[in-house]
């Protein structure tokens, strides 16, 4: 009996996913920087709170800026073919193509409601994903009402189809609310 490693026999094994593209492995300019990284947490039915750490995130690559490449790649990791939207604190989204670069490092959490994929942006502010989790509550409850999506939280509750694309997931309004950053002190 010789003394191989066990490893050699294992040839068949698979290694951890460490992230999701588009891109086929035969893929030219595979070498490019990626348009966005986000982090997708885990799928989330209503009632449960599963840990969201960064173990469970899975990012994904995003090299174009088109919501409908985001949707199919989206829809073809999760399994099902359906529309993608995405929740932030103040808007909703489901067709703007050029937040897609203000995505990038974003975590998200996911549910499935009512023929959508829906994406709930998780803030670096909401640790534990407890104001995630009522923003995705709030929208899929609004899916499951009558199938046409309104923009769960705010002031008003319009339909968003009415709304012109400019004025959907306002990042600019978000960045405001985080607080300034202190000097830090030296320690001499």
């Amino acid at each position: 009996m010789s003394s191989r490693s066990v490893e050699s026999d294992r040839s068949y094994a698979y290694s951890m996913l460490s992230h999701v593209t588009p891109r086929t492995e035969r893929c030219r300019n595979f070498e490019q920087d990626p348009l966005a990284k986000i982090f997708i947490g885990p799928t989330i039915s209503k009632g449960r709170s599963p840990a969201i750490s960064f173990a469970s995130m899975v990012p994904l690559l995003v090299y174009t800026s088109s919501f409908n490449e985001l949707s199919k790649m989206i829809s073809r990791y999760m399994g099902s073919a359906r529309r993608l939207v995405i929740v932030g604190r103040t808007l909703t989204t489901d067709y703007n193509d050029r937040y897609i670069p203000l995505f990038n490092n974003c975590r998200f959490i996911h549910r499935e409601v009512g023929g959508y994929h829906v994406l709930c942006r998780i803030y670096p502010d909401d640790v534990s994903g407890c104001e995630a989790r009522v923003r995705l509550d709030k929208c899929s409850e609004a899916l499951e009402k009558g199938g046409s999506w309104e923009q769960p939280l705010g002031a008003t509750s319009q339909n968003l189809k009415d709304i012109k694309s400019d004025e959907l997931f306002d990042f600019e309004e978000e960045d405001k609310r985080k607080p300034a950053k202190g000097h830090r002190r030296s320690s001499n």
